[in-house]
């Protein structure tokens, strides 16, 4: 029994513990192991007579099939028969077969008694121990036939009895191990998960003994204060309590927690670390010890702060939207969709003449003649079923004194935050004392005046803007047939001529380019133009124009920056044409001498780009009450005297450029002159300068420039030489590392292509000596990988131009130009 017993400890050490991460040669050390205890067992056997022992090594073998397996229990039957063949005698064949059947029914029962769970462990191992030792009884059959009877005799008794009683008592032990460990193991992975729980949860935890200290907590609440483990674990509540709130707390310890076993979830303030307050949502649990005594107390406990501020924040809202509510200058009321009053506006009782308490709950038949109630129940139902606002004008009628006003009404469905139709919102609005008909007629007649006024501008100015070119076209029409005159007057009438008519077709230009645009179908075509073109362009087609020479004391220049000369601009060109020959025209026009001066600026703001072009001029200038007046259609700046033009220019001008996405302005002091502003957005991703640098580079050269390479790999130093092809440079080679500062003070080349590989010093000790001797030579590091961070580090390190491999010629000799320019 003792060493049964052994066997079982062996069990709970060697495989209860391990059982989740058994290897194969963990069951093959236990089978080997399980084999020598059935040697032990056989060794403390008693001799039936010579050659004849017997032991209890059915149990061992059996209990081991069941409980370790077939692996283990194969091995141990191997160790044992060999053994028992060792020690021979007439019960060798018998004693072997005891220690096949014997593991063998184990390992049988392993894999078969599963399939019953419901039957009692007692049965299992009691029933197992009779199948074993019958089968033991029936292995006699191997012995000796003069004593199979006599050894039947003597064994049958214990084999029946004593031997099943062992396997039931070994089967329960070891069943017991299994269970304790699985208990085990459930309950540290029971803890495992509690304190993950614990530790993770959203909610604070608290654990307080008896006088209130905090013995235990997660690290939500720990966080909630502010406070370490080992500073919050030296507190107690009334630590972490205001004092206001101390009385609370008692009451409810008092009448609830220890009189229930627990309190109702509450709210109150906990003092943080740092002395600010923070409410908070808390229950309170009575803990027990096995006595069932008060043995200390645990909370839940939940951070409301973001809660409270919501509702604060909702309460806010809701005092500013009934203040809201009761100051505008209308009724308001809501009603349910049975039409039935859910709340109003201190106005709407102030006409009806009734209190909120006489108007909630009630309809409109309550109150109001039956007609208008159904009239005003007939429009509820047409916003119920439509879901839409109605609005309508009707005579109001007071319920409690009759009084009658025209409104305007606006019934809108209301849904709460889930869609769900709460009733009808009404707004009314008193308009019996609004004047639809004075101030209006007032108002048509200003304007039927303004737009006589108009009127008689635009017929006056039309009929000289056409009279003129008209008359000239006439009257030298008719000279051209006359025969007295030469050649020379006839050219000259001819040019008249066209001339009146090209200003007769501007003036259909300009009308049908009003309409187009009051119309909103004027075309833009976007293309890339170059800036300083479209500029010139308009600056020589005035300077060879009549109109400027007609002007001997007016100078027109341009003011154009030479950085700016190839800045292109994405815009319609004929519109910018047009809106630049508008402004120089009415500066020309309105000048008798001085300069006009066309240029612009780049402007840049948070979200954008653009042009500003300006066109100033010192002519008359324009009265400050007149300045946006002359953008509308048909106006001019002076309108008590006649002047030439039809008033369309700048309105034209101005619709162009918010067609272009720009603005128009003007800046104006009367008998100084004017200065009119217009912006277009400007996409262009490079700035100036880099077009005007990238320019440069392209069109420079590098003419009798000496340029020294270090490259020790002569097949490389062929294809840098001759990436220079086409280019009048001097080049020389030096292979190593040492030739370079020699050549360099021999030579004083242009421009030094180091490899940064070079053998010799390190290129960066060059690099520092070529530095500190201030040299003009210029110089490109040339690498062979391109590392990362590998440029910033030698332009850090005095180079001016970093390459790396693989060489492209343009890309090589951009950067040697960029170097050298």
């Amino acid at each position: 029994m003792a060493i049964l017993l052994s066997f079982s400890m062996l069990y709970e050490y060697l495989w209860v513990k391990k059982r989740n991460s058994i290897t194969i040669w963990n069951k093959l050390a236990s089978g080997i192991i399980i084999g020598f205890i059935a040697i032990i067992l056989m060794l403390s056997s008693w001799e039936y007579e010579p050659g004849m022992v017997f032991d209890t090594r059915s149990v061992v073998l059996s209990i081991s099939g069941l409980f370790f397996g077939a692996i283990p229990t194969i091995v141990a039957m191997l160790v044992a028969g060999i053994y028992r063949f060792s020690l021979g005698g007439d019960g060798v064949v018998m004693g072997i077969a005891v220690i096949v059947s014997s593991g063998s029914i184990g390992i049988y029962w392993n894999k078969t008694w599963k399939y019953f769970p419901k039957v009692n462990q007692w049965v299992k191992y009691l029933l197992m121990g009779f199948v074993v030792h019958i089968a033991m009884l029936a292995c006699s059959i191997f012995l000796p036939s003069d004593i199979i009877w006599s050894t039947l005799s003597y064994l049958i008794i214990p084999l029946l009895t004593v031997y099943p009683l062992a396997n039931l008592l070994l089967g329960l032990f070891m069943s017991r191990q299994m269970q304790n460990w699985k208990n085990k193991h459930a309950l540290n992975h029971s803890e495992e998960k509690y304190s993950r729980l614990h530790e993770n949860m959203n909610d604070a935890f608290v654990v307080l003994d008896k006088q209130g200290k905090v013995v235990e907590c997660n690290n939500a609440y720990r966080e909630m204060l502010g406070y370490s483990n080992e500073e919050i674990l030296c507190l107690t509540c009334h630590d972490l309590t205001p004092s206001n709130w101390v009385a609370v707390d008692n009451k409810i310890m008092e009448e609830e927690v220890l009189v229930y076993g627990n309190s109702k979830i509450y709210e109150k303030e906990c003092t943080r670390k740092d002395g600010s307050l923070i409410p908070i949502e808390v229950r309170i649990h009575l803990l027990k010890d096995e006595n069932g005594n008060p043995d200390g107390f645990w909370a839940m406990v939940r951070d409301i702060s973001q809660r409270k501020q919501a509702e604060l924040e909702v309460e806010n809202e809701k005092s500013q939207l009934k203040i809201l509510i009761e100051t505008v200058p209308e009724m308001i009321w809501l009603k349910n969709p049975e039409g039935v009053y859910l709340s109003c506006n201190r106005l709407f009782e102030q006409f009806n003449g009734l209190e909120n308490n006489e108007l909630i709950g009630k309809t409109d038949f309550d109150f109001y003649p039956e007609e208008l109630a159904e009239f005003y129940w007939q429009k509820d139902l047409a916003v119920l079923s439509s879901s839409e606002s109605v609005r309508f004008v009707s005579w109001a009628v007071s319920a409690k004194e009759g009084k009658r006003i025209l409104t305007e009404t606006i019934k809108t469905p209301m849904h709460d935050a889930d869609g769900k139709l709460l009733g009808v919102l009404g707004v009314s609005r008193d308009i019996t004392e609004i004047k639809k008909t004075e101030e209006e007629l007032v108002k048509a007649k200003e304007k039927a005046e303004e737009s006589d006024k108009l009127k008689s501008i635009f017929l006056a100015n039309m009929s000289h803007e056409i009279r003129t070119p008209m008359n000239a076209i006439m009257g030298f029409s008719e000279l051209l047939v006359t025969p007295e005159i030469d050649d020379d007057e006839k050219s000259q009438y001819i040019n008249i001529i066209q001339s009146s008519g090209n200003r007769l077709l501007q003036l259909i230009d300009d009308i049908v380019d009003v309409s187009k645009l009051e119309l909103d179908q004027l075309s833009i075509n976007k293309s890339e133009s170059n800036l300083y073109e479209l500029f010139t362009h308009s600056i020589n087609v005035f300077k060879n124009g009549s109109l400027l020479s007609e002007k001997v004391n007016v100078n027109l220049n341009l003011n154009f920056e030479e950085k700016y000369r190839n800045l292109f601009l994405s815009t319609d060109v004929n519109r910018f044409q047009q809106i630049l020959d508008n402004l120089i025209s009415n500066a020309i026009r309105f000048s008798d001498s001085g300069t006009i001066e066309l240029g612009f600026s780049i402007k840049k703001s948070a979200k954008e780009s653009f042009i500003e072009v300006y066109i100033k001029d010192e002519g008359i200038g324009i009265p400050e009450d007149k300045q946006e007046l002359i953008f509308e259609r048909f106006r001019q700046g002076d309108e008590d005297q006649f002047n030439d033009g039809t008033g369309l220019g700048l309105s034209i001008s101005r619709g162009l450029v918010e067609r272009l996405g720009g603005e128009i302005r003007c800046e104006s002091e009367l008998g100084k002159g004017s200065t009119f502003f217009f912006t277009l957005p400007f996409s262009q991703t490079d700035l100036a300068e880099e077009i005007e640098v990238n320019e440069k580079i392209s069109n420079s050269s590098l003419q009798e420039k000496n340029i020294l390479i270090a490259e020790d790999d002569y097949n490389s130093f062929l294809y840098l030489k001759k990436l220079f092809d086409g280019e009048n440079v001097n080049i020389s080679h030096a292979h190593h590392g040492s030739m370079i500062l020699s050549m360099i003070d021999q030579w004083a080349p242009d421009l030094l292509i180091l490899d940064v590989d070079i053998p010799g010093n390190n290129s960066m000790d060059y690099l520092a000596e070529m530095k500190s001797r201030n040299l003009k030579t210029k110089i490109i590091a040339q690498s062979p990988f391109g590392k990362k961070g590998e440029e910033e580090k030698f332009l850090n390190a005095g180079c001016h131009g970093y390459i790396a491999m693989p060489i492209e010629k343009e890309a090589f000799l951009g950067e040697v130009k960029r170097v050298l320019v």
